[in-house]
């Protein structure tokens, strides 16, 4: 692998090591290494991860961007999910985080954007 990166060992061997601890791939004594094979629950644990991330720029765009008069529709958004979150509602949370992520998407799209896309992303 050194070879055909044009690199020393050194520093690919830290690099695997480091993959190693990430779990991205498995070190096989006297064998080598492999790429992990992802289970479905390690697979879908990534991908609400990344997903919390996205949702997480998403809400630092659409604070920078948000309008004065979308500003109270958020809130209100924001206390019911704390509220229902608190109180173990389910049914109330997801309407409120629907109304939240309503008002986000509408904050950090672009005003030219087209209307056919615009009504698939809303």
């Amino acid at each position: 692998m050194a070879l055909r990166l044009d690199a020393s060992r050194t520093p690919v061997r830290e690099a695997l090591l480091l993959l190693s601890v990430q779990g991205l791939v498995d070190v096989v004594p006297r064998t080598g290494i492999h790429v992990h094979k992802l289970r479905a629950s390690e697979l879908i644990a990534m991908m609400e991860e990344a997903l919390d991330e996205l949702e997480d720029v998403l809400t630092r765009l659409a604070a920078r961007r948000i309008v004065a008069s979308q500003r109270p529709m958020l809130q209100t958004a924001l206390e019911g999910t704390a509220r229902c979150a608190q109180a173990n509602d389910i049914a109330g949370y997801e309407d409120a985080n629907a109304t939240r992520h309503e008002v986000m998407k509408s904050s950090t799209l672009p005003a030219e954007t087209p209307s056919f896309l615009s009504d698939d992303l809303r």
